[in-house]
């Protein structure tokens, strides 16, 4: 998507060009496409017409979806995509049609594309897809795709002296193809952060807030930040063709000061990891993190004591309990001991603050 503004630049480029190059020949050029259409009266002639003339490209278009087809004029079966070939009718600029004439029992009409009708049509087709691919919505996303296609079978067709013209628009076709394809297997999320100025980061990138974005199937851990507010970090995961919208409500810093009550030892690892959530610790708040650690010694092998670690957390805003967690470690060397409480206690906190614990402590 980085790319897009240069692309729209270059496509915008590409139409003053294509235009100068029509408006200067003297004359439409030659008849390239041409196709007839039968029909009751003449507009239903007209119709025919330009449906034979769309097959005629279209039938050049490889699609999963396909159907069989029989060409009026040269009663030839072709394999030919059923979605282009119901669009394909409405893709055309600077058709042709011949004056009506009686056939039998109905009219026969021709539908005619010049030379400068097939560039015409190519302006507008990579107009029409850069604005389908920037609204990034599944229909639109597989209109850039249909007229793409069509648009680069139609490219054989453009003549000297425009033949170059023609070649630069399918790149710019091609190019949009190939990116619109990639995004109609993705998800669609929605941020709604509070404050309005949060960052949603998942992944490697930062989606705006309010604004449904594509992004791949797969599980992420994310992160809504903003100045002055926690930094709130969980996972998500999201699945293809889905829709999600992630409600956020960030805490003002100022709000969630946390005061510590646990083993001296274990102080600094758990202030580091508030920390990493934006999260002070103030003696004086009426939220606290209360940390017990039991350690029980287990037996003494070669010289060497081993012991059990026990541990609990709880959560309190305002003297009453709000979370609390478990957890413990088997069989830790009297050397290790110093190391696995604090990996214990950094464990404990990290889960008593994040998720439904967290919002219960914090919000």
């Amino acid at each position: 998507m980085g790319s897009r503004k240069l692309r729209r630049s270059a496509a915008w480029s590409l139409g003053v060009f294509l235009a100068g190059a029509v408006g200067s020949q003297a004359h439409a050029g030659e008849v390239v496409l041409s196709a007839a259409g039968y029909g009751a009266d003449e507009e239903s002639a007209r119709a025919a017409a330009l449906n034979a003339l769309s097959e005629r490209v279209a039938v050049t278009v490889e699609s999963d979806q396909e159907v069989r087809t029989t060409l009026a004029d040269d009663e030839v079966s072709e394999e030919m995509d059923a979605r282009i070939a119901s669009r394909a009718r409405g893709f055309f600029e600077g058709v042709e049609y011949s004056d009506p004439e009686a056939a039998r029992d109905d009219y026969r009409v021709e539908a005619r594309l010049r030379e400068s009708g097939v560039l015409r049509t190519l302006e507008s087709l990579l107009r029409q897809v850069d604005r389908d691919y920037g609204r990034l919505d599944a229909e639109e996303i597989e209109a850039v795709t249909d007229r793409a296609d069509f648009g680069l079978a139609l490219v054989p067709f453009a003549a000297e002296p425009d033949a170059a013209a023609a070649e630069e628009a399918a790149e710019q076709l091609a190019a949009h193809r190939d990116e619109a394809i990639q995004y109609l297997d993705y998800a669609r999320l929605t941020p709604d952060l509070i404050p309005d100025e949060a960052e949603l980061h998942v992944g490697d990138r930062v989606l705006d807030n309010r604004q449904e974005q594509l992004v791949p199937p797969g599980r992420y851990r994310y992160r809504a930040k903003a100045d002055g507010y926690r930094t709130e970090r969980r996972r998500i995961d999201l699945v293809a063709h889905t829709h999600k919208t992630l409600e956020i409500e960030l805490v003002p810093v100022a709000e969630h000061g946390v005061a510590l009550d646990l083993p001296e030892d274990t102080r600094s690892a758990v202030a580091g990891v508030l920390g990493r959530h934006d999260i002070e610790v103030d003696a004086h708040a009426e939220r606290t993190v209360q940390l017990r650690i039991e350690q029980r010694h287990l037996s003494r092998v070669a010289d060497q004591d081993y012991y059990a670690l026990e541990a609990r957390i709880e959560a309190h805003r305002g003297g009453q309990p709000v979370a609390e967690h478990t957890g413990g470690i088997d069989r830790v060397a009297e050397g290790d001991l110093e190391e696995r409480r604090r990996a214990l206690a950094e464990a404990l906190t990290e889960a008593v603050i994040s998720g439904e614990s967290g919002e219960a402590l914090l919000q």
